[in-house]
């Protein structure tokens, strides 16, 4: 009935325009790897959307897809953890998907960051890319145990050799990312020399 994206953030979801879905998984990975679900549902949209629509496609670590520099997608994996065995017990995948722009446009505060996917309506649009998204996730989801999908992440990731601001509860820190891990966590520079590697549960980035 309403989006919601990280750290309880609205994600705008007409009625009329996008796709919202939520994943029902059990996967069999230690906690510590829960942000590899995450990053197979982005890449799984990324080819889906580049299918479809023709359009290339960008990553912004960790959980948005861009075309043209603006969030066709948002991804939330949200989940709940065994403390016995140390792995997840389920975990709900929800990922929202810009199809078309809303009749009237988007709300002036986000009209500068939120695109869509496809210009013009068509008959069964939604329906194919649905399907798509899913057909590709679950072809990585499959292999989490040994990902096959680092180095495709790694490819249409956009923040690499960027400037980023690290947001967390702290505050914003300047630092310069530097690659993606086996984990697909951030590995980050900050600006006196120290270095970082970031977890998408604890922390945000905004591109300088």
């Amino acid at each position: 009935t309403a989006g919601r994206g990280r750290f309880a953030r609205k994600f705008f979801s007409p009625a009329d325009s996008g796709i919202y879905m939520s994943i029902l998984l059990r996967p069999r990975i230690p906690a510590e790897s829960a942000t590899l679900i995450t990053t197979a549902a982005a890449i799984a949209v990324s080819e889906a959307v580049e299918n479809i629509s023709g359009r290339k496609t960008g990553i912004k670590w960790v959980n948005d897809v861009l075309i043209d520099g603006k969030k066709i997608c948002g991804i939330l994996t949200e989940a709940s953890l065994n403390i016995e065995s140390g792995e997840l017990d389920y975990a709900v995948l929800g990922i929202g998907l810009n199809v078309y722009e809303p009749e009237n446009g988007f709300p002036a505060d986000i009209d500068n960051i939120a695109g869509a996917i496809l210009e013009e309506h068509g008959s069964g649009n939604k329906s194919r890319l649905a399907a798509a998204v899913l057909e590709c996730f679950f072809k990585y989801y499959n292999t989490l145990s040994k990902p096959s999908f680092i180095n495709a992440y790694r490819e249409r990731c956009i923040v690499i050799g960027k400037q980023i601001n690290v947001l967390s509860a702290a505050g914003a820190r300047p630092a310069l990312a530097l690659g993606i891990d086996e984990n697909c966590r951030l590995l980050v520079k900050y600006s006196d020399g120290s270095d970082g590697l970031l977890s998408s549960g604890e922390v945000s980035i905004k591109i300088q």
